[in-house]
């Protein structure tokens, strides 16, 4: 959603922010959500990971340490994210009345 937001009102700051041409913003600035939750999904699984496997190996070539993931993303963040789509009318105060977020089991499916 913040990506959203910044297409929406600042395109110079999310074309620098999220390295996009000239083209995908004006693309996106038009997507609706979910189409958009898409695309980032897309850009995550090929071009951003391209680019962190890269600093990854120029880290490690500097540092000479292997590289070790220490932390993974919260799993709260994640249904945080799907909730917000799926309810974007309400946006992210949607879970103000649910203090136990292990409650919530939502399942983001980008293949619709």
């Amino acid at each position: 959603m913040n990506g959203a937001h910044w297409l929406e009102k600042n395109p110079e700051y999310a074309k620098e922010e999220f390295r996009l041409t000239d083209s995908e913003v004006e693309t996106l600035r038009n997507y609706k959500p979910l189409s958009l939750a898409k695309f980032w999904d897309k850009m995550t699984k090929t071009r951003y990971k391209k680019e962190v496997s890269e600093a990854i190996k120029l880290l490690e070539s500097l540092t000479n340490e292997k590289y070790k993931i220490t932390e993974s993303v919260s799993p709260h963040l994640y249904n945080d994210i799907h909730y917000v789509f799926i309810t974007e009318a309400k946006g992210w105060n949607i879970h103000k009345g649910e203090k136990n977020k292990n409650k919530l089991q939502y399942h983001l499916d980008l293949s619709k």
